[in-house]
């Protein structure tokens, strides 16, 4: 004896396509979420690095108090050194030489081949950046191999750390450690 009714398998075209493009939906409204990730990731790194040397930067100063150490001079008159950092005035100098991270690694336990520092002579400050953010330019020589920073400031996204200072009332201003994040850069 037959069934009256009819047993369908599978699904029809129309509800296959509804399907489709729910999916399509729910797949354009979350993407964006996740497309900017890289930027978070960079200035959470660049938080983390500005954490670190406001950080150890106190500690260095405490140490330069506590043992009396290059609290009156600068570090290229008195020579002053704490566990291989510069200090000038009781406070860590960084160099302000470019591509130069060695200063920043002695301060700050950080891996020296994922960063780019550049100095400002100007201001006396040392400009760091993650080297996937550094902006580059082909050399005067158009050797592809051979590629030299613009200015770090371009990048949008850097730590500033101006050493310390001796104001001419012979008071002693302590480094002033900023983060710069402009727009989409990071």
């Amino acid at each position: 004896m037959k069934s009256k009714f009819r047993v369908d398998h599978g699904f029809t075209l129309i509800e296959l396509i509804m399907v489709i493009v729910i999916l399509g939906i729910l797949a354009a409204t979350v993407a964006p979420k996740f497309v900017n990730l890289s930027s978070d990731a960079n200035l959470a790194t660049l938080k983390g690095l500005r954490a670190s040397l406001l950080s150890s930067s106190k500690m260095y100063h405490s140490k330069a108090v506590i043992n009396n150490i290059g609290l009156n001079e600068k570090y290229n008159i008195s020579g002053a050194e704490i566990d291989g950092t510069a200090i000038t005035y009781g406070y860590p100098e960084l160099s302000y030489i470019i591509g130069n991270t060695q200063d920043l690694t002695a301060m700050v336990d950080v891996n020296a081949d994922e960063w780019f520092a550049m100095g400002d002579f100007s201001n006396k400050s040392y400009h760091v950046t993650l080297n996937s953010l550094a902006k580059l330019r082909a050399a005067p020589n158009d050797d592809p191999s051979d590629r030299r920073v613009v200015d770090i400031t371009d990048s949008d996204c850097y730590v500033t750390y101006v050493n310390a200072t001796k104001l001419l009332s012979g008071e002693i201003e302590a480094p002033v450690i900023t983060l710069t994040a402009n727009g989409e850069g990071c």
